[in-house]
């Protein structure tokens, strides 16, 4: 039985025959691969582009590029809230997969570093008015989340 897990990286450079480097967020560059259904499926591959990654960890730490990666959010607000921890607000509205109650969420700062946290899920009120979402992490602090930090679910 191989050992495979699944994380998140930025294309670095397209090698040879399908292969390119991918720097996985805060940690090193490995060198994947893409299958050729896997290619026609998703259009094309450049670098700067955010990927989904199966690493190997029982062949040799071998990698595949298994999709592109659109379910980061920006973090374009952070305050703390007296006794029930730090809220981010985003530059965009998430994608439905999001109104889970307590998801466990990567994220990685701007200066490469990355941490996994669980959060809640709360709605706010805003002017004009309507409802935002927010993650609320209670353990952490407004120093541990910058604005412009990248936060994705953790699967």
């Amino acid at each position: 039985m191989h050992e495979s897990t699944k994380d998140v990286g930025t294309v670095t450079e397209q090698r040879h025959n399908r292969s390119f480097g991918v720097r996985i967020d805060g940690g090193n560059e490995v060198e994947a691969t893409i299958s050729a259904t896997t290619a026609r499926l998703m259009f094309r591959v450049v670098p700067g582009d955010r990927v989904v990654v199966l690493l190997s960890e029982s062949q040799n730490g071998s990698a595949s590029i298994i999709g592109h990666h659109r379910d980061d959010l920006t973090v374009s607000d952070v305050f703390e809230i007296e006794r029930r921890g730090t809220a981010v607000f985003f530059n965009k509205d998430p994608d439905p997969w999001w109104p889970i109650s307590s998801p466990k969420v990567k994220i990685l700062k701007p200066n490469g570093n990355a941490i996994t946290a669980n959060a809640n899920v709360e709605l706010a009120r805003k002017v004009p008015p309507g409802e935002v979402m927010a993650l609320l992490f209670p353990k952490l602090t407004v120093n541990d989340i910058p604005v412009g930090s990248l936060i994705y679910r953790v699967q």
